[in-house]
């Protein structure tokens, strides 16, 4: 149990039922990934949700959820008996594709009966301590009520993922209108090298990540392939591995919170889980202040960025239709020739747009 939530788990034949009662929200959703992260230990075939006492869920939560499909074999957890409300959010975020959600017929509910999860055993503990989490859930609760600058609370959310997650580093980037990541916050000076190093060379799981919005992972560096360059240099800077992950924002991404470890380290399936659920603790944060009555720098910078985000990926669209190529060589092209002409991407961008459009109304 943690404050507004009760997560009670029964393993049975390979499927776990996971039973949440109260509220899946800002401050609850942490233990929610911890309780995730215990059940992937098992390796269950299939993960049930029963969401018939959960009164509210924010959309923090619902991609919690909807991403523990990622290691079931199926790929989609069920959601059983969900309130209206939270049916809701999943059907609004477009989650409800990512997961099966059960009708409630008569009769065909069994009685399970769960014993209530109170702590863990030392066995049983990952990275990510119950006591950690708790912890944790103290000092972000002043997120959800505003006790603190934006830039602060950032701060705050990365000193948190570094001690919660025993890495060597943990930053939060943001992107600026040309779509360069900018550190937010840093916990360690090598963080600050990811910054510079993925700017100068055009690469790096980062970039990756806010690119392809997805989860990337660099377990090691110094074999990695897909980023020659960086990789060389972020090693000789003394970056072993980086778990990247976007923070999403209006079906976008607007930055990415990012660990790394000075040595080679193979991410688990529960440090995974419980970045994406800080991703998204720095997701409502800027969500609440670009959707706030008081336009700051920093709200302007990130909406700057999404509109030149629009501009770019219509660029991207025009040279996949006029070249086949694919989206990440469409990127890459857009990218040289803003480089190789000094000019800013969605400048480029606007033009490649422009002289589609004209082209198609001359034939």
């Amino acid at each position: 149990m943690s404050g507004q939530v009760t997560i009670e788990v029964e393993a049975r034949q390979g499927t776990t039922i996971i039973v949440v009662k109260g509220e899946l929200d800002l401050v609850t959703m942490p233990f929610l990934a911890a309780q995730l992260a215990l059940a992937n230990r098992d390796k269950p075939g299939r993960l049930v949700f029963d969401l018939s006492g959960t009164h509210f869920m924010d959309c923090g939560s619902a991609r919690l959820i909807a991403e523990a499909g990622q290691w079931l074999p199926g790929g989609r957890p069920v959601i059983r008996r969900p309130a209206p409300g939270v049916r809701r959010v999943l059907e609004l975020t477009g989650l409800d594709a990512h997961c099966e959600i059960e009708p409630l017929v008569a009769g065909s509910i069994p009685a399970w009966r769960f014993a209530p999860v109170t702590g863990l055993p030392e066995a049983e503990q990952m990275s990510v301590s119950i006591q950690d989490v708790r912890h944790a859930l103290d000092e972000l609760g002043k997120l959800r009520f505003g006790e603190m600058r934006v830039e602060d609370a950032m701060h705050h959310i990365v000193q948190t993922t570094h001690a919660i997650f025993s890495v060597d580093g943990a930053g939060l980037m943001l992107a600026d209108v040309d779509h360069h990541l900018l550190n937010a916050a840093v916990s360690d000076e090598r963080m600050r090298h990811l910054e510079e190093l993925q700017i100068r060379h055009r690469e790096g799981p980062c970039i990756a990540a806010f690119e392809d919005k997805e989860l990337v992972r660099a377990e090691d560096l110094a074999q990695e392939q897909r980023w020659p360059t960086f990789s060389k240099h972020a090693v000789a800077r003394g970056v072993g591995a980086v778990l990247a992950s976007p923070i999403p924002y209006n079906q976008d991404a607007v930055g990415v919170v990012a660990v790394m470890s000075e040595d080679r380290r193979p991410w688990s399936a529960e440090v995974e889980l419980a970045l994406l659920a800080f991703t998204d603790l720095a997701a409502l944060l800027i969500a609440s202040m670009m959707l706030g009555e008081q336009q700051t720098e920093l709200a302007a910078q990130l909406q700057s960025a999404l509109n030149s985000r629009a501009i770019i990926e219509q660029a991207k669209g025009v040279l996949i239709g006029q070249q086949g190529l694919t989206a990440h060589d469409a990127y890459a092209q857009l990218r040289s020739r803003a480089r190789a002409e000094r000019r800013k991407l969605a400048i480029v961008s606007a033009e490649v747009v422009r002289d589609a459009i004209q082209a198609d109304g001359e034939n």
